[in-house]
């Protein structure tokens, strides 16, 4: 007899599993500017986009050439270090190490489906102090290199064809990738949206954090 294989959570990062006190624009438009330099870029809502999405949406606001997205996205990996070093910049939220352990030790995988690179991934959970072996770095779908955020949960939702899963996360952006490919989806208010963000949303589950027995309904709901 084969064993049923273990359920995966795909968790978004910021605003899910971390305060990120790096807001704006910083870092990709550093990132520009070591590409096109003196050019001035026009801001954008980044909330629940892709890095790549990012890179590409400001190439565009500043017509510069959209080729420049992959030296770019090199440089953002560069520059990223040096604005989440600062102590505060990045904090882990409250209940998230204790919630990853207790999945962990029920036999799940805390995979990633998020819009960073895998090297910004981990800067960021480490970091914020994250012990990253509660991380599943094998079950990760990374942003760098895509546009459109359903592309990572259609592409997780094929690698992991008929095993349970979830995705995490604290946008309605997230809510969309996650019913494009047939997740349920979890929602968290512990980013910039509140649960009336979530109203006309396809969630299964919409928590205020991952304290006062959420952990519990999280498991449940995979039963």
């Amino acid at each position: 007899m084969t064993s049923s294989p273990a359920p995966v959570l795909l968790w978004d990062i910021d605003g899910t599993l971390l305060y990120n006190d790096v807001r704006g624009l910083g870092p990709y438009l550093d990132a520009i500017a070591r590409v096109a330099p003196d050019v001035s870029v026009p801001g954008i809502v980044t909330h629940g986009k892709t890095d790549w999405q990012i890179i590409c949406e400001l190439l565009e606001a500043a017509n510069l050439d959209i080729g420049l997205a992959e030296a770019v996205s090199k440089q953002l990996d560069a520059v990223s270090l040096s604005y989440l070093q600062p102590d505060g910049a990045l904090k882990l939220l409250p209940f998230v190490p204790e919630a990853l352990r207790t999945f962990r030790d029920a036999g799940l995988s805390n995979g990633l489906l998020t819009g960073n690179s895998i090297g910004r991934s981990r800067m960021k959970l480490t970091g914020a102090g994250l012990d990253a072996s509660l991380i599943d770095w094998d079950a990760g779908f990374f942003g760098s290199r895509t546009r459109v955020r359903s592309d990572l949960s259609l592409a997780a939702r094929a690698r992991f064809a008929g095993v349970p899963m979830l995705l995490i996360g604290d946008t309605p952006l997230d809510g969309h990738a996650a019913q494009k490919a047939g997740i349920p989806f979890v929602a968290l208010c512990t980013g910039v949206y509140e649960a009336s963000a979530f109203q006309n949303e396809d969630c299964l589950l919409v928590l205020e954090d991952l304290g006062n027995g959420s952990t519990d309904r999280i498991l449940e709901a995979l039963e």
